[in-house]
């Protein structure tokens, strides 16, 4: 029942978001944030203006490897908070920023599988029932991928390399890879 903030919360004020804003102009316009998270709810006020598929087209805006949900979900709220904190409107350090989706952690378990696919999708995303390596477009593909996975060897079959060479070639394509430590 709270009422939404009307100036910047405490910590985009401690990284120095508003300075940024003020000084720099930069917003985030012109990027496009790539969330492989849980999911993400594409309708939250904080980011439905943000994302590519607002219109109801989803194609090449979400993927869904686990369960082929035509829009995106978050099943879990983490990708949606995680997003949030990215390029929500009065929450996000990017509020100007755009955003596609995979879902490559639905029920806050995934697999490298799960994370390259995404990945890949990220690189050059495709129609909800696109061929990937046909119809994949990397001229929509992220600026910036977000992620938070781990990749533990005990619960989805990682070790601390299986990601590395995928890393480096999304990075050598121009995106910025941010994952934190799960």
């Amino acid at each position: 029942t709270a009422l939404a903030p009307d100036e910047p919360a405490w910590n985009l004020t401690m990284i120095g978001a508003p300075v940024v804003w003020a000084e720099f102009g930069a917003r985030g316009a012109g990027i496009i944030v790539g969330e492989s998270d849980s999911g993400v709810e594409w309708t939250h006020e904080e980011l439905v203006d943000g994302y590519l598929g607002r219109d109801g087209d989803h194609d090449y805006h979400w993927f869904d490897p686990w369960y082929g949900t035509g829009k995106p979900v978050d099943l879990g709220g983490h990708g949606t908070h995680t997003l949030g904190s990215v390029l929500g409107n009065r929450v996000g350090v990017a509020p100007d920023a755009d955003w596609i989706g995979c879902a490559n952690l639905t029920r806050n378990v995934g697999n490298p599988a799960l994370y390259l696919t995404c990945m890949q999708f990220m690189l050059a995303p495709f129609p909800l029932d696109g061929d990937p390596f046909a119809d994949g477009d990397p001229a929509r593909g992220a600026h910036v991928l977000n992620n938070s996975w781990g990749c533990p060897p005990e619960y989805e079959g990682c070790d601390a390399e299986s990601l590395r060479s995928a890393v480096a070639a999304l990075e050598m394509a121009g995106v910025f890879v941010v994952a934190s430590a799960g």
